[in-house]
């Protein structure tokens, strides 16, 4: 394949604008197609996103857990965990988030209030205190091997 006609493929396949059209043009050459600068995919999520804004509750999904490497703690390989309620409905929190957390355990002693292993595989966040929309909960634990999170529940805490 041209390397022309492998970025045309390539450029379409990552471009936000989802009406990318590859068509033939004067000498059987591939030439790129763009329709319209906004797309089908992107109105739906913005639909989709704004009826959300406008259903007044939050659920578990709204629940993002991000984490990574952050240096070494006396040897022993550390990691950062950054829980966030991606609630839009800014008068609503969530409470009682517990996390799928596999048999976690930290050479680095943890505030129970911010995040505690309650039993195999499940770990409560803020002690099951409200995370407010946009807000987020941060800590650092150290093990040899960082620990695959989800969350498994989350209730609705109180809306304004």
């Amino acid at each position: 394949m041209a390397l022309k006609t492998r970025f045309y493929l390539w450029l379409c396949s990552f471009m936000l604008l989802g009406n990318c059209l590859l068509h033939t043009v004067e000498g059987g050459e591939l030439g790129l197609g763009l329709t319209a600068a906004v797309s089908v995919k992107h109105p739906q999520t913005y639909v989709n996103r704004k009826l959300r804004a406008s259903t007044p509750s939050c659920t578990k999904a709204d629940i993002s857990i991000t984490q990574g490497k952050s240096g070494n703690s006396n040897g022993i390989p550390a990691f950062s965990v950054q829980i966030t309620n991606l609630c839009v409905n800014h008068n609503c929190q969530l409470k009682n988030i517990h996390v799928a957390c596999a048999a976690f355990a930290s050479a680095r002693p943890l505030d129970s209030h911010v995040f505690q292993r309650i039993k195999y595989n499940d770990c409560l966040v803020m002690g099951g205190a409200p995370l407010r929309a946009g807000g987020s909960v941060a800590f650092e634990y150290a093990n040899s091997s960082e620990y695959p999170m989800h969350v498994i529940s989350a209730e609705l805490g109180p809306c304004a």
